[in-house]
């Protein structure tokens, strides 16, 4: 295209995947129609852009509200979502505190004689507090009976209850 008249015609540096380039092409007003005949006789694509200004201010103005819109909307969802997660969460620790009574009551009978807890170790404490725990609680003459079972069959058997909370797991992925 350069070279066609000189100087009137730009490129705007756009490329697709085919190698379609976009050039910008000044032209008389009275030259336009006739330039657009011969660009599309050789055939490259060709279309007249008025600039107006109005249009481009209310197009300018139209985005901006779209933006704030789309803000606004995004916050209300955030909000939302957040109130939800705190509603299902809280949903969530009631069930686990639910289950650790009825765990114990089953295990350790009725009257309750038992103490509810809540641990928040940090990772490289979790074992140690496990162990503390088991030292703590075990009844001498079952000490051999505790801990956690390697052959698949066997459960796990503590001298306490223990529910943990963890994240959903597409929390975790990140």
């Amino acid at each position: 295209m350069p070279g066609v008249i000189p100087g009137s015609a730009k490129s705007l540096n756009e490329h697709d995947e085919d190698g379609n380039q976009l050039y910008r092409i000044t032209t008389l007003k009275n030259q336009t129609v006739d330039y657009i005949r011969l660009l599309k006789k050789n055939g490259f694509q060709a279309q007249r852009f008025d600039y107006d200004v109005k249009q481009y201010m209310a197009n300018q103005e139209l985005e901006a509200k779209l933006r704030l819109d789309m803000n606004t909307a995004q916050i209300q969802v955030m909000n939302t979502c957040k109130h939800n997660f705190q509603e299902l969460f809280q949903a969530l620790v009631h069930l686990k505190i639910m289950r650790a009574y009825i765990d114990g009551v089953l295990r350790f009978g009725i009257p309750p004689k038992f103490f509810l807890g809540i641990i928040e170790p940090g990772k490289k404490f979790e074992q140690k507090i496990k162990d503390n725990l088991t030292t703590a609680f075990a009844e001498a003459h079952l000490k051999d009976m505790y801990g956690a079972k390697e052959d698949q069959n066997d459960e796990d058997f503590f001298p306490y209850v223990s529910n943990e909370l963890t994240s959903p797991m597409f929390l975790m992925k990140n």
